[in-house]
């Protein structure tokens, strides 16, 4: 999918797919729609209603599975269609993991807590390698990118 020719609609939203269980309504925090609208276009805005459709097009289990090859490490995901909006116990980063993306976002980097060590006489400490996470490519360079 390319998030810039991938068009959506910016409407509320609202998926039931069973009648015995409440609908699920997707709207924006404030309430305003851009109508079609680019999946890129719809990242910078944050809106959740196009999300929410790309979610249920992808298929929430895909999703589950793309956010563990990006580095999502926590045992239990809810493989429901708003884990494509980081609820609950779905891609939030809970388990204290973060994505890293170069140019492309093609990379995970392990989260790193200590990102520099400055000795008493104001230098700084290069030699225990601080700083720099460990990389790994974890979606192919074939695919597109803007």
């Amino acid at each position: 999918m390319d998030p810039y020719s991938t068009y959506y609609t910016s409407a509320p939203f609202t998926y039931q797919p069973d009648p015995s269980l409440p609908p699920w309504s997707v709207h924006t925090y404030s309430n305003t729609y851009a109508g079609t609208i680019s999946v890129a276009s719809a990242t910078w805005q944050s809106d959740n209603t196009v999300f929410a459709q790309l979610t249920l097009d992808t298929g929430p289990q895909n999703v589950a599975d793309m956010a563990y090859k990006l580095g999502i490490r926590q045992t239990k995901l809810d493989v429901v269609p708003a884990m494509g909006l980081g609820s609950g116990r779905c891609l939030a980063a809970r388990d204290g993991q973060r994505l890293r993306h170069d140019r492309g976002g093609r990379m995970y980097s392990e989260p790193l807590a200590i990102t520099k060590v400055v000795l008493p006489d104001g230098k700084v400490d290069h030699s225990a390698g601080w700083g720099k996470p460990k990389r790994e490519r974890v979606i192919p360079d074939w695919l597109p990118t803007r």
